[in-house]
């Protein structure tokens, strides 16, 4: 089963600039979790993520991605996406992570300059850009000025936090408007492409090894292989956190837990329930009572 997926992040924006040596994940300080850090790999959030890699030997891995990553990649994650960094050789890497909420995001827009434009781009969940080292030396020096006011505080501490925010956000939108998203491609083969697309199309349906292979005119052993090997989860273990992550949202939402169970695909209340406590933490009504 999969472990603790939802990470809670208590601060409407944070910003940490880090390096470590864990194997399958990043550290993300401050955060709120049932599990340890090192049991968190794949995950998911309800807010923005700017992610820009430094140094290290890291491939990340996202819904439709894979991409062994070079100083200067800058990944932007939506809220609700799956992802995360494994660390393939014994050495610390350097990344800095930025969370921001939507409403924060929102409150430093103008209504002539919309500095969320850049994780809608084309519509993807995860997109990949590249900067330059020029433009890499600026991100790290404004964030880390971000990153030591929002530690530090003191007087007119919320106008400099969201002044470094702006100006990083307009550096990441004059950069991705200019440049294609995702160079390079996935890294994913066609074949698991295909089965992602499968599986988040048919997600209120029974979905089996079987059922996709049908689909896709492919052997199944050698769907179910590719896919573990480039996802590093089971096809099982996707549909499920997918559906989990669709589910969080409708109960988000104010919809009713049963109502939720059958629309997100399960077609039991007590495995749904289950399932939902086993990946968040909390129950179902627990959780949607919490977010309410």
């Amino acid at each position: 089963m999969l472990n603790r997926q939802m990470v809670i992040i208590n601060k409407s924006i944070e910003c940490v600039h880090s390096s470590s040596s864990e194997s399958g994940t990043y550290n993300i300080e401050n955060v709120n979790s049932k599990r340890s850090h090192q049991s968190l790999k794949f995950h998911f959030h309800d807010v923005y993520e700017i992610y820009l890699f430094l140094n290290g030997d890291i491939t990340y891995h996202g819904e439709a991605v894979s991409k062994k990553l070079e100083r200067g990649d800058l990944i932007l994650c939506n809220p609700y996406s799956f992802h995360c960094s494994q660390l393939m050789g014994e050495c610390d890497y350097e990344r800095i992570v930025i969370n921001i909420d939507r409403a924060s995001l929102q409150k430093i827009c103008t209504e002539s300059t919309n500095l969320s434009k850049c994780f809608e781009q084309d519509g993807s969940s995860i997109n990949l850009y590249r900067l330059s080292e020029q433009e890499t030396s600026k991100f790290v020096k404004i964030s880390d000025m971000l990153e030591e006011e929002i530690r530090t505080g003191g007087y007119g501490s919320d106008a400099l936090v969201n002044a470094y925010l702006t100006e990083l956000m307009v550096l990441i939108n004059r950069h991705t408007s200019a440049e294609i998203v995702n160079p390079g491609g996935s890294g994913l083969p066609e074949i698991v492409l295909n089965a992602l697309n499968y599986i988040n199309e048919h997600l209120t349906d029974e979905i089996s090894l079987e059922s996709i292979s049908s689909a896709l005119h492919h052997n199944g052993d050698y769907i179910s292989r590719k896919f573990r090997e480039s996802t590093l989860l089971t096809i099982s273990q996707y549909t499920t956190a997918k559906r989990i992550i669709n589910a969080e949202k409708l109960l988000i939402q104010g919809a009713s837990p049963t109502d939720v169970c059958f629309s997100c695909g399960f077609n039991n209340y007590t495995h749904f329930a289950r399932t939902f406590k086993e990946v968040t933490g909390y129950s179902p009504r627990e959780f949607g009572g919490n977010k309410s």
